[in-house]
């Protein structure tokens, strides 16, 4: 009898294990599922998905980006072109990026806006970092037909709300002396192509990286926001393109808060 229960109880551990690693398993499937929505299917098994960060006219990483990249773990980080320039700034946010790329199966590829070898940007999925008018690859964004949401000009971000004429939003970067405002922008191609278009954005360091920890870190915020609540239970959702203004506090990262959400 004793040998039963013992048996037993080894058979009903066996199977409660089981059955949460299954669970485990199901809730990591999704959230990937989930994430691969929001960036779009390039960030599936065997995909690549390009960020771009500005490159620099010196050919050298600047002395604070150096010491980030000797504290960090990441080999993908580590072996961030060391020949071509980056700042600090891009250097957190891809340190954020490679956080949210390690729950997908798709890579990451980090690349410089100048490089030769990309000649058909538009044809691929991507990430672009840096200030506005710093990387020519936000540049091409921003420009897009498909960007019907933002403009960026001096030091003022403007918005449009559906067929409304673009205005200033309130808060001007540079005359805030505590905060700096960045932006998420999400835009998609035709069906047929999938590829999907993404450029964290702001008029500092500290409002760029700011927007890709949000990005990295609110991402379920993000996804929920541009669904409906009915579209967001559904197996197949579609994620629509939007902007998401951000704010955030110089020198916090972690404080990156969403302001403002546009979609259509």
């Amino acid at each position: 009898m004793l040998i039963k229960s013992l048996i037993a109880n080894i058979i009903g551990r066996f199977m409660a294990a089981a059955f949460f690693s299954l669970c485990h398993l199901l809730v990591k499937k999704y959230k990937a599922f989930r994430i691969k929505k929001l960036l779009g299917p390039d960030a599936g098994k065997n995909r690549i998905f390009h960020v771009f960060y500005p490159g620099l006219k010196l050919r050298e990483i600047d002395d604070e980006a150096r010491l980030f990249l000797e504290k960090t773990k990441s080999t993908i980080i580590k072996n961030l072109m060391k020949d071509d320039p980056v700042r600090q700034s891009e250097v957190r946010a891809i340190c954020y990026l490679n956080n949210l790329f390690s729950l997908v199966p798709g890579k990451m590829e980090i690349c410089s806006d100048n490089a030769d070898d990309i000649i058909k940007p538009h044809e691929m999925s991507q990430i672009c970092l840096g200030e506005w008018n710093a990387n020519i690859r936000t540049i091409n964004i921003l420009e897009m037909k498909e960007n019907r949401f933002i403009k960026m000009k001096s030091n003022v971000i403007r918005i449009r709300k559906g067929k409304g004429k673009f205005v200033p939003f309130p808060g001007e970067i540079g005359k805030d002396s505590q905060f700096d405002y960045g932006l998420i922008l999400r835009l998609s191609g035709k069906r047929k192509e999938k590829k999907v278009w993404i450029a964290c954005i702001g008029n500092s360091g500290w409002s760029t990286s700011g927007a890709a920890y949000y990005l990295a870190n609110n991402w379920k915020k993000l996804f929920k926001s541009s669904l409906s609540y009915w579209k967001r239970v559904l197996l197949f959702p579609k994620v629509k393109d939007f902007a998401a203004v951000i704010k955030v506090k110089r020198g916090k990262d972690d404080t990156a808060e969403l302001v403002d959400f546009i979609t259509r």
